[in-house]
């Protein structure tokens, strides 16, 4: 739960707003792209050949991709108007998108009082991954040192030639060894 309201009407409110919004876009934008002054731009080779193609191919899961992640979402803003896609699923696809982006995000309101709850057992959590993470290349390397001496060919006097790898060169090293 959030901290006010619950993070399903937090989310409704938003996608509410931004439904709105997209649809006006959507127009504003099919309207700017049926300028004169946008033809160069519009009418481009690779706007033509290569990136109308592309976003024809699956636009519902482009426009869908690109609402909830990352990706620029200005991009299938321009792509949708000039590909003359269906207005009713480009706001579709939009709404699928962007709502449990904002539930998501609006369910985070609630998260400090969950957080004071279970702070200690993450702090423990996080201790023992932390362990794990630097503890196994130690280990691999005490493993690593302890073979290469118990491999290593006897020379005069009962002592091996140990030689470790430091960044670019090679350091010789004596180590005394008693012979079990």
């Amino acid at each position: 739960m959030g901290r006010v309201y619950p993070p399903v009407v937090v989310g409704a409110t938003a996608i509410i707003g931004l439904i709105y919004v997209e649809f006006l876009n959507y127009h504003l934008y099919a309207k700017l792209l049926k300028a004169k002054s946008m033809g160069p731009i519009r009418d481009h080779v690779l706007v033509r050949r290569i990136v109308l193609p592309l976003f024809r191919r699956a636009p519902f899961a482009t426009v869908w991709l690109c609402s909830w992640s990352p990706l620029p979402y200005w991009s299938v803003r321009i792509l949708a108007p000039l590909a003359r896609y269906s207005m009713a699923r480009y706001l579709l696809a939009t709404f699928l998108g962007r709502f449990p982006r904002f539930w998501f995000f609006a369910s985070l309101g609630g998260l400090p009082v969950l957080l004071g709850k279970m702070l200690p057992f993450m702090m423990v959590a996080v201790a023992l991954a932390l362990l794990i993470i630097f503890a196994a290349p130690v280990c691999r390397l005490v493993h690593d040192g302890v073979a290469r001496l118990r491999s290593a060919p006897p020379t005069q006097h009962g002592t091996r030639l140990i030689t470790a790898r430091v960044v670019t060169r090679t350091v010789p090293y004596r180590l005394e060894c008693s012979e079990s």
